[in-house]
């Protein structure tokens, strides 16, 4: 498949946000929550905890997060023995985003039969809740565009068969 909608991923939950990335690593992650969570209105922040396995020939993947109302969300990235930090949420201008959406999403790179662990940091004002999906770069910008535009489309199309019929009622109704 070229989307992965179910998985689990492991979770912390850093109350008081004062653990580093550092800190966050040495942890060992032992609850797991299904890839679409409630945690409800919870202090502090979550980590998860995501290790992929490659079981495809694709070597590039987007990591999305369905809500755009969280203030951080920071992946983490493995990148020799070095960690690659990339930022979304509202606190990081769309512009500035590796991936221009208005919901954090990130580009994975896994090669075939490579395994990789990734953590992201999240924070929110509102309730912890969202869904994470996983699919290949190419669909990513063909079927979930589409659907997008095919959205819109329909709410535009909507919108001008109201206009028109606004127009038609208000030109009878002047006409009595």
């Amino acid at each position: 498949s070229d989307r992965i909608e179910h998985f689990e991923v492991s979770y912390f939950h850093d109350t008081n946000q004062t653990l580093s990335f550092s800190q966050i690593r040495e942890k060992t992650f032992e609850q797991t929550t299904p890839n679409a969570f409630t945690f409800g209105y919870i202090p502090g922040q979550v980590w998860f905890k995501l290790t992929l396995h490659n079981q495809s020939q694709s070597e590039q993947f987007i990591l999305n997060f369905s809500e755009a109302f969280y203030e951080n969300f920071i992946l983490y990235t493995p990148v020799g023995d070095e960690w690659i930090k990339d930022e979304a949420g509202i606190s990081k201008p769309i512009e500035e985003r590796t991936i221009y959406n208005a919901t954090p999403s990130f580009l994975l790179h896994l090669k075939p039969n490579e395994t990789k662990t990734y953590y992201l940091k999240t924070y929110s004002k509102f309730a912890q809740v969202g869904k994470l999906s996983l699919q290949k770069y190419e669909t990513y910008f063909t079927q979930e565009k589409t659907r997008v535009v095919g959205l819109y489309m329909f709410y535009f199309g909507g919108l001008v068969v109201i206009i028109i019929l606004n127009i038609f009622l208000s030109v009878r109704l002047q006409e009595s």
